[in-house]
């Protein structure tokens, strides 16, 4: 009959769907992030649609590892990254609940295959209609507030192969962990300070180590959401409320040493407080 047709159609394109060149399974993969151990299969070049396809397999697979989805992650939104990685448009993962820990935290330094560490931003979403937005000034309308956040991303590929883009889509983009600190309640004020401040990473006598401005990130932070927006359209998905969104490094990765203590902070956004981490 006519619905069983429409099953098996449905079976087959989930099925072609999940089919992806190089075949690199899913699961090995999230159990290679589990063991904090380089992930393989990944020596060879990728079309960005393999990569695509393997980030799925691999997100699936790695929610039973590292819970549900809480949000999402934009990588490569950086221009300066972006040349350091030969790739000139941003790319997303998800974000696991796991994966987001509160500040203060501490972490072991090896947290990961490939341990890093960065200047970022997390924004909540309150509302839907953010998918709509065209502008940051209308993505601020739809958040509920924004929060420091160091992440902790994880190269997971094995150091002889060479790090792009592509891989890095196809590895989730890196996602590990990353440090949250207070909510500071969106207001439509916020939308010209997040362009233009300094985002801040120091350690633990306040020397600084690396710092970027607002608008190191596509010209306005919020502009990584819109962008984003986009992007999970095509994968057939949308932000919803209550979701969580990294938006992007302020500067290139750093590695983290033992007994580190790292605050990132962001001096010009009113009201904003900082997050910090130490590794042991």
């Amino acid at each position: 009959n006519k619905i069983l047709v429409m099953l098996l159609a449905m079976v087959a394109l989930s099925s072609a769907a999940n089919a992806c060149t190089p075949k690199v399974d899913g699961t090995e993969m999230a159990n290679a992030w589990a063991e904090k151990r380089p992930i393989s299969g990944l020596d060879v070049e990728l079309a960005m649609t393999d990569a695509e396809c393997i980030r799925a397999n691999f997100q699936q697979a790695l929610r039973k590892q590292a819970g549900q989805v809480v949000g999402y992650k934009v990588g490569l939104t950086n221009p300066n990254v972006q040349k350091t990685l030969g790739h000139n448009a941003p790319i997303s993962g998800e974000l696991m609940a796991s994966m987001m820990l509160p500040s203060p935290a501490v972490v072991s330094i090896r947290f990961g295959t490939r341990p890093l560490m960065e200047a970022n931003l997390l924004v909540e979403v309150a509302d839907d209609g953010v998918n709509a937005a065209t502008t940051p000034a209308e993505v601020m309308l739809y958040l509920a507030g924004i929060k420091p956040f160091i992440e902790l991303p994880d190269l997971l590929i094995d150091p002889k192969v060479p790090i792009n883009g592509v891989r890095l889509t196809a590895v989730n983009v890196g996602a590990r962990l990353g440090v949250v600190g207070p909510t500071l309640p969106a207001s439509p004020d916020l939308t010209r300070s997040l362009a233009s401040t300094t985002v801040v990473l120091s350690d633990g006598s306040g020397k600084t180590l690396a710092q970027g401005k607002g608008s190191d990130i596509l010209e306005h932070p919020l502009n990584a959401v819109i962008w984003l927006v986009n992007d999970l359209a095509k994968q057939g998905k949308r932000l919803k409320k209550g979701d969580l969104v990294s938006l992007g490094s302020f500067n290139p990765p750093l590695k983290p040493e033992v007994g580190q203590e790292i605050t990132v902070s962001y001096p010009g956004v009113p009201g904003m407080q900082s997050a910090t981490v130490r590794f042991e």
